[in-house]
């Protein structure tokens, strides 16, 4: 049988798909763009807005307006709002510009996804834009696009490899408050351009949550809204019962949506903190010194830093220099770092090691550019604290070393040099739990804190969440003569 020949010498499957690819109508770009108020309405149904709302929806979608933090009483309709504003953008905002967009919704609670599939409920229009493939479904599920703008739209609930993978023009994270910190970091940097936004919705109602710590301290780059639930009539029933059953600080928190005071309170004096600061310090050179260093590691794309610190008989700790790695992958700093440790290893002080916040692989890559350790399982941590209520508890060594460092603070017994300008404005901005803007002051924690027995040299103990290790050389030095010293 003589082989067919199609036209343009084109497979058959490649003719078959030609003749049978479907009519893509083009975008029809609307005359003028509607405004997030009176799609909200439309949307929701609902004819009255407070000011407070139109406000926060306006600026929800300001171009202005990179970073957002919404941070409300309960029952203010957060969710509400990010569901409409994220189909918005995937919905209307997309066809005016006349380009897809991929907006992320992160979210602890499923309601989230109650309120948007109600919306494709009442509005059959946008039921029939939906892209389907596969089996239809009338209402999406978790993740839709829409067939003419080629936008998407996925709801997804706070976990590290689902936040990993994704990259998103609009970001917005629903109860935040609720998200463990590693998340919201890994997310930040997923967004993409054009737009670029990140938008974070929760009640302040977690202490140690990371977005408690941007509320009380908030970064340049991000603008705060903040309103109490008692400008919602819709909330009055619920604020009569709050008010029954809640203390006066847990009101001021769910309903009123305020930090408590003392989370904002810092842990230093700025006056205390001036009298630390000397013109010079340097290494002494006295016998009676020693050196250590005290490492926080960054997370993926966050900074890494150190503090070289020395300490003498008398209880005086010196800060002697300070480093910062800002880099996108924290295996680029390990030479550097293990260099560092190298140079100080070759002195005739004893050198102490402590690192927070411990990377995979920190011990095998630390290896290539110092010193070989030991590992002692975390059972035997009480030989380092000496302590067994602290043995394995982070909690309770941070503070401990806290305790250690204001106590230093406090009697003047801390002399930091007038060059290292960003380790003081971190102290004097330092609080209890702070989770946001410490990096150096963490690293200080660990370069002055004093173990009751640790008295081995040239040690690395490795301090985080998880694990309280203490690793040792395997050989032998003359550093048996600080035995009667404590060390």
């Amino acid at each position: 049988m003589p082989k067919r020949i199609y036209p343009d010498n084109k497979t058959r499957q490649q003719a078959y798909r030609e003749r049978h690819k479907p009519i893509e109508e083009p975008i029809v770009k609307p005359d003028t763009l509607p405004t997030i108020t009176e799609y909200f309405k439309t949307m929701t149904s609902l004819e009255f807005l407070t000011p407070e709302q139109e406000l926060i929806l306006n600026t929800m979608v300001d171009n202005d307006v990179s970073n957002l933090m919404l941070c409300l009483g309960r029952g203010y309709s957060k969710t509400l709002m990010c569901s409409v504003v994220g189909l918005y953008y995937a919905d209307v905002y997309s066809t005016y510009l006349q380009q897809p967009l991929d907006i992320v919704l992160i979210s602890s609670q499923i309601q989230i996804y109650k309120y948007i599939n109600r919306i494709f409920e009442q509005h059959k229009e946008l039921r029939d834009r939906l892209k389907v493939e596969g089996k239809s479904f009338e209402i999406p599920q978790k993740e839709f696009s829409f067939k003419d703008n080629g936008s998407t739209v996925q709801r997804i609930l706070p976990t590290t490899n689902q936040v990993r993978s994704l990259r998103a023009n609009i970001l917005i994270l629903d109860e935040v408050a609720s998200i463990p910190t590693p998340i919201i970091k890994s997310s930040i940097p997923l967004i993409k351009m054009p737009i670029g936004r990140i938008i974070l919705a929760s009640t302040p109602h977690k202490d140690t949550s990371y977005f408690n710590e941007l509320v009380a301290h908030t970064p340049e780059n991000w603008k705060l809204l903040q309103y109490s639930s008692e400008l919602a009539p819709w909330t009055a029933k619920m604020r009569e019962l709050a008010k029954a059953t809640l203390s006066e600080a847990e009101y001021q928190v769910e309903i009123n949506g305020l930090i408590p005071e003392e989370k904002i309170k810092n842990l230093f004096t700025e006056a205390d903190i001036n009298s630390c600061i000397e013109e010079r310090v340097e290494i002494s050179g006295l016998p009676f010194t020693k050196l250590s260093i005290g490492i926080d590691f960054g997370f993926t794309r966050s900074l890494s830093c150190a503090v070289l610190t020395e300490h003498n008989k008398s209880s005086y700790k010196k800060v002697i220099k300070s480093w910062i790695w800002d880099k996108d992958h924290i295996e680029q700093l390990y030479p550097e770092l293990g260099q560092i440790l190298l140079d100080y290893y070759k002195t005739d002080k004893f050198l102490r090691v402590y690192a927070d916040s411990k990377p995979i692989g920190f011990i095998d890559n630390l290896k290539k550019y110092c010193f070989p350790v030991k590992i002692v399982p975390i059972d035997k941590a009480s030989s380092v604290t000496n302590n067994e209520e602290t043995s394995g508890n982070y909690t309770t060594v941070k503070s401990l070393m806290l305790t250690q460092l204001y106590n230093l603070v406090k009697t003047k017994h801390l002399k930091i040099p007038i060059t290292e300008t960003e380790l003081v404005k971190e102290l004097k901005l330092y609080r209890k739990d702070k989770v946001y803007g410490s990096d150096l002051v963490d690293a200080l924690l660990m370069s002055v804190v004093e173990m009751p027995n640790l008295k081995d040299s040239h040690s690395v103990v490795v301090i985080n969440e998880k694990k309280f290790d203490h690793y040792m050389p395997t050989w032998k030095d003359n550093s048996r003569r600080w035995k009667g010293m404590g060390y």
